[in-house]
């Protein structure tokens, strides 16, 4: 007898649903969320930000071609990093020791895919 592939995902798909219903509830889900702080440094549009994995630093990009460095705990900027194009996007390695930041493009340059050493700001 083979197994009919689609009725198990239907039955498997029924099965999640009906087992949310046994889930607690939890307190948290009815707070609302809080405001804990605004950063504000940059000089233009902020497109991108990521956390490093040991969520101590948060890092954002901006138009205005740097990555800023952010202490979660206190709120205050550590560092910046400035590069020559418009930064939209960043991202940790898993271990937090390098940044990947991409920039926009140009008609006369292209976009450029950075990698920072965080140690040393290079």
């Amino acid at each position: 007898m083979k197994p009919n592939v689609e009725r198990g995902r239907r039955m498997a798909a029924w099965l999640g649903v009906a087992c949310l219903g046994l889930l607690p509830v939890s307190s948290l889900l009815a707070q609302e969320p809080e405001l804990r702080t605004t950063l504000r440094g940059h000089a233009d549009a902020v497109v991108a930000v990521a956390f490093s994995p040991d969520g101590k630093t948060l890092v954002s990009a901006s138009y205005d071609k740097t990555v800023k460095f952010w202490d979660v705990g206190t709120g205050k900027e550590r560092a910046t990093l400035k590069g020559t194009e418009e930064v939209r996007c960043v991202a940790f390695s898993p271990d937090g020791r390098m940044l990947a930041s991409a920039g926009g493009s140009t008609d006369n340059a292209p976009g450029a895919l950075k990698v920072w050493d965080i140690a040393t700001d290079k």
